[in-house]
């Protein structure tokens, strides 16, 4: 049953604090209250104090509103959590948490004690044949802390901390409940989250791309500074110079729409029944002129700006101008303030246990008290008795003596018995970090995201994709320098030689892996009778690629081989054997052809159309033949464990490059949070080669941080540079 206490949903975002007032009365919800207090500045610009600008904000919205009594509801953004969404075999409802559990521990690529997760079935349980779907939603503990922080810091106690994109999800159910396979676009400042719709189905998907990229994209056509760039994107739609504002920002519309339009894809390759009928749109971004109209002619949906929320009916508050006019921004506090009144379909929580606890103690504090005193009382009853009867024990020296000697076995055996507990628990612990490793190296979030950041990386563009007519065919499909994907698999393979051809031929003994280090020796075991490195298996990740290029036979080949193939040889996590015939990297191409003769084709066929009753026409599958187009398969394997000693030096001397481009005193002050002053305008001069280097390694922004300052401790000198070099 819903409640009737009034619930603040507080979402603060990069550009503004957006906060909602609601209730449940008279069986419907009510909007009693909102503000809108925008920051100083953006806070992603390299000059703003991020947590004086939010205490800023907070600070302001409570003199402007009172808090005492309702349920406050905060936000934390989608690109810092995790999300995931697993089926389950028919199972009782009471064995949901313990597998749900054991799921988690495979699924989050962290220590379950390092993070704050939740979970909810999003179908029903029940005792037939129905698969039960759940999700699980998971953020770093520190992160979580370090955003709820700035709330405590200014007297704000949450009561709940939602996922921005689950907030969005709610929203999205309370408006629009039964509108079919609907996709929800908000772009954020820094980010955009996709959240798809679909009965009981639910998707969501964080893209790095939001109002900023337009921001600079106009910065850097027409030359401004950030703020003033910002002024001119938030007034396009009145200046006199819109079309020449529209064409600096194209690039940034094909962007998002390409990541759309993947995400889409993606989602519907998952469910080959569910078709997007809808599409919505959020965020201030989209008050930018034509970008909702670009978007729905490339989609083929009209998008549909949100221009009301009709569930909270007709109040003052939503009828208010200031209202309507950030109407766009308000989708994720309206969801954060559904959740506190107990409608919302997702009602996870991210709120750290100790702050929870916390809360409950305070609550139960009164009994607490009460609780004390009689306890206090029955401490001085006690002793009165304790006193009483001394006299008796002192009488009895023989008993005393003999309850001694029991209690001395007794803490004997307990530590014989604790002894053997902590060898077994010894052992097991071992086995459970050998399981731990492979888990996290294979379910590993982070590393799959950095391998397809490497994969989109090495893909082929054309800007004339982008704006390209299937209609008209012009330019002709045939001249495009593109590459559409058609599949892609991750595999974990026990050997990488496998994959190679040489290999194949000329025997594994003969083709060795360059930098494979073997395990070293058990305890006990000598060194002697370990095997040589050349034979030892080295697992390696495959990445699987179905993919076609309209360019043909031979031109494609080579097209595909100097593009795609040339960019994944040149990752350095890329496996590289030595053969006989030198060093092969293992990215390739093992299978091309024509693409009508495979049986992929058949779902690219045109279909004659049909007519209805009303003589409507049925929507036709892409005009297009791409029956001509060149046809291949790649693989790409991939080194998936840790940075091995020479690797760390390689990163370093890379790293070590950079800063002294940079002109920066040690590689250590490359992380960009932590540089000040004069060093932030250097460091910007190797944002993009740094940007490129952490895609080259598969490995992040913080763990080169880590590696440079490692490199610093073992003592790696730039005198190793030259003779690396």
């Amino acid at each position: 049953m819903p409640s009737t206490k009034t619930v603040w949903g507080i979402d603060v975002g990069q550009c503004a604090l957006k906060a909602l007032k609601l209730q449940w009365r008279d069986g419907r919800l009510r909007a009693l209250a909102f503000d809108v207090i925008e920051h100083g500045k953006v806070l992603s610009q390299p000059d703003a104090d991020e947590q004086a600008l939010i205490r800023s904000a907070l600070a302001k919205f409570l003199n402007r509103n009172t808090i005492k009594g309702s349920t406050v509801v905060i936000s934390v953004p989608g690109q810092a959590s995790f999300t995931r969404f697993i089926k389950l075999p028919p199972v009782e409802m009471k064995k949901i948490p313990e597998i749900v559990r054991y799921e988690a521990r495979q699924q989050i690529p962290f220590d379950l004690d390092d993070v704050v997760w939740d979970y909810q079935t999003i179908s029903p349980a029940s005792a037939g044949p129905r698969e039960v779907e759940v999700g699980i939603f998971a953020m770093k503990r520190d992160i979580v802390a370090d955003y709820v922080s700035d709330y405590l810091a200014m007297k704000i106690e949450p009561d709940i901390v939602q996922m921005a994109p689950v907030a969005l999800y709610n929203f999205l159910r309370q408006e629009y409940v039964g509108a079919g396979g609907t996709i929800l676009i908000d772009v954020g400042a820094e980010n955009t989250n996709l959240v798809i719709a679909d009965g009981e189905r639910v998707w969501i998907r964080n893209v790095p791309l939001g109002g900023n990229n337009f921001t600079n994209a106009l910065s850097k056509e027409f030359k401004l500074q950030f703020s003033k760039a910002e002024n001119l994107k938030r007034h396009a739609a009145e200046s006199k110079h819109a079309r020449q504002i529209f064409q600096a920002m194209r690039p940034v519309f094909g962007d998002l729409l390409t990541e759309i339009q993947r995400s889409i894809g993606y989602y519907t390759s998952l469910h080959r029944d569910s078709r997007v009928e809808r599409v919505l749109a959020l965020g201030n971004a989209f008050r930018l002129p034509g970008l909702a109209k670009f978007l729905s002619q490339n989609l083929g949906v009209e998008v549909e700006k949100v221009e009301g929320f009709p569930g909270l009916g007709d109040s003052e508050v939503v009828s208010a101008p200031m209202f309507r006019q950030n109407v766009l921004s308000f989708g994720v506090a309206y969801g954060l303030a559904l959740q506190g009144v107990g409608v919302s379909q997702i009602s996870t929580s991210l709120l750290p246990p100790e702050i929870l606890s916390t809360k409950v103690l305070r609550k139960k504090r009164p009994f607490f008290i009460a609780a004390g005193a009689a306890l206090l009382g029955a401490v001085f009853a006690f002793a009165y008795d304790q006193v009483a009867t001394h006299s008796e024990l002192a009488g009895s020296g023989g008993e005393v003596d003999r309850l001694k000697r029991q209690v001395s076995q007794i803490d004997r055996d307990n530590k014989d018995q604790q002894a053997r507990f902590d060898e077994q628990k010894d052992a097991l612990n071992a086995e459970q970090g050998k399981i731990s490793e492979l888990e996290t190296l294979v379910g590993s979030q982070d590393y799959a995201y950095h391998v397809f950041q490497t994969l989109l990386t090495a893909w082929p563009r054309d800007p004339r994709w982008a704006t390209w007519n299937p209609g008209t065919n012009d330019p002709p499909r045939t001249s495009l320098s593109i590459i559409e994907m058609l599949d892609i698999k991750m595999h974990y393979v026990p050997e990488v030689r496998a994959y190679s051809e040489i290999a194949k031929r000329a025997g594994a003994s003969r083709v060795t892996v360059v930098g494979h280090e073997p395990p070293p020796p058990a305890e006990g075991q000598e060194v002697e009778t370990a095997q040589p490195a050349d034979t030892e298996k080295v697992p390696g990740l495959l990445i699987e690629i179905k993919a076609i290029t309209p360019k043909t036979s031979v031109e494609g080949q080579r097209f595909v081989n100097d593009t795609l193939i040339a960019g994944l040889k040149a990752c350095k996590r890329t496996i590289r054997l030595q053969t006989p015939a030198g060093t092969e990297e293992l990215a390739g191409i093992p299978l091309q052809g024509v693409f009508r003769f495979r049986k992929e084709y058949s779902d690219y066929v045109v279909r004659p159309t049909t007519k209805t009753k009303k003589d409507e026409q049925e929507p036709a599958r892409p005009t297009i033949d791409k029956g001509d187009d060149f046809w291949f398969t790649a693989q790409w394997v991939v080194d998936f464990g840790p940075l091995k000693e020479w690797q760390r030096k390689e990163v370093f001397l890379d790293l070590c490059r950079l800063a002294i481009t940079a002109g920066l005193d040690a590689p250590g002050k490359l992380v960009p949070g932590q540089a000040t002053g004069a060093e932030t305008v250097r460091l910007a001069q190797i944002e993009k080669p740094l940007a490129d280097l952490t895609r080259a390694w598969l490995i992040g922004r913080e763990r080169l941080a880590e590696i440079a300052l490692e490199g610093e401790v073992k003592s790696w000198p730039r005198e190793r540079m030259s003779a690396a070099e």
